[in-house]
């Protein structure tokens, strides 16, 4: 029996890694293990907290947390003064980490409703984003109009507010300039680095425009960080990792010896190695780096941690449900099964992918395995 459980769960492990990362992510070569310990995740916490009646939204359709100054704050009526953070970088006047669930629509091999994360700066007029254009290729269902973005749930106090925010209720996401943005944790450069589409709203307020990094149900946005480290957002295309700046140089490369995307990976990994770092500082601002406030962040990663194992289970469920998964033992659908429902129940997160050390998405690690980080 113990034999029978073993083979088992080696079998799930297998096929579900084969299915997160296919064939070809696993079959990287072995130049690109080699880490060093600090571009591990640190794990993610044993339990979620579950909200009521949604586990994740609580009551309302929409989860919202919120950070702004105190100037912000007098603006608008459903903002409370005394909870203005004392730990805003300058030009930045508001942020707000939101959560919402809706389905994709017809194409996608998930039809159930999964949860959904977006993320808006409130920045002074001065801090505009000229660079890196990208096509505006996002579809929103139906159910976006109802969630938006946090502007539409302001109450604004002047009149002149009033008028700005009924004009940007009127538009529509495909009438708006659309753009990317960085996120990364300072100190050491690590492999937690995602380039986020952004919408782009100027003047969006008398004085400040506003910038919606673009909703994902995996949150590669966040992850857990280490003692002493920063949330950073770059909005101006300036890169610690130089990553679309190597590209352009590579896709400018005639012998194309490497594809672009090969050599942006590999400079990647040699400034991790190399102990490469980047240290915020508030003059950064005017650069468009912003480090979101701790108390923020601790109250978002609470919350992408319900939004990723929630949504790991519903897929899952839906999958099974659909015998999508024809090869995977009964035992182990039994097992997930069970998993996913104490979750529901506890609050214990369920890693079905016995990854022990954390939530390790394939953005998280940046699709590199870190099994060899302390290979010579």
């Amino acid at each position: 029996m113990m034999v029978k459980c073993v083979q088992c769960t080696i079998a799930l492990r297998k096929f579900l890694l084969l299915w997160l990362f296919g064939a070809a992510q696993l079959a990287c070569s072995a130049d690109w293990e080699i880490l060093p310990p600090w571009a591990a995740s640190p794990p993610w916490p044993d339990k979620v907290e579950l909200a009521s009646p949604d586990p994740v939204l609580g009551a309302g359709d929409i989860y919202e947390t919120w950070a702004y100054t105190e100037a912000f704050a007098k603006r608008f009526s459903n903002l409370p003064l005394e909870q203005a953070s004392k730990d805003m970088p300058p030009n930045l006047q508001a942020v707000v980490f939101r959560v919402y669930r809706q389905t994709l629509g017809p194409g996608w091999t998930t039809t159930v409703p999964l949860y959904y994360c977006a993320m808006d700066l409130y920045l002074d007029a001065s801090i505009t984003p000229e660079e890196q254009p990208m096509p505006n290729r996002e579809v929103f269902p139906p159910e976006w109009i109802k969630t938006g973005n946090s502007l539409r749930r302001l109450k604004p106090v002047q009149e002149a507010d009033r008028q700005s925010k009924a004009a940007q209720d009127a538009l529509r996401v495909g009438h708006l300039p659309r753009y990317s943005s960085v996120a990364f944790l300072d100190g050491l450069l690590d492999s937690r680095y995602s380039l986020l589409g952004a919408e782009f709203r100027p003047n969006a307020l008398p004085g400040i425009n506003l910038l919606t990094l673009g909703a994902t149900n995996f949150t590669t946005m966040v992850w857990p960080a280490r003692p002493g480290q920063r949330y950073i957002l770059s909005v101006l295309g300036n890169d610690p990792y130089q990553e679309q700046q190597i590209l352009e140089q590579a896709r400018k490369d005639p012998e194309r010896t490497r594809s672009p995307g090969h050599f942006v990976q590999l400079h990647t990994v040699n400034l991790i190695r190399s102990g490469a770092r980047y240290d915020w500082n508030p003059d950064d601002t005017i650069k468009g780096l912003f480090a979101m406030p701790d108390e923020f962040v601790e109250r978002m990663l609470k919350k992408v941690l319900a939004v990723k194992t929630f949504n790991r289970c519903l897929e899952m469920e839906e999958h099974i449900e659909k015998n999508h998964y024809r090869k995977m033992p009964q035992e182990a659908k039994d097992n997930i099964r069970a998993g996913c429902q104490a979750m529901r129940e506890t609050g214990q997160t369920y890693d079905a992918f016995e990854r022990k050390f954390g939530f390790r998405d394939a953005d998280e690690v940046r699709m590199w395995k870190l099994e060899g980080i302390n290979k010579p």
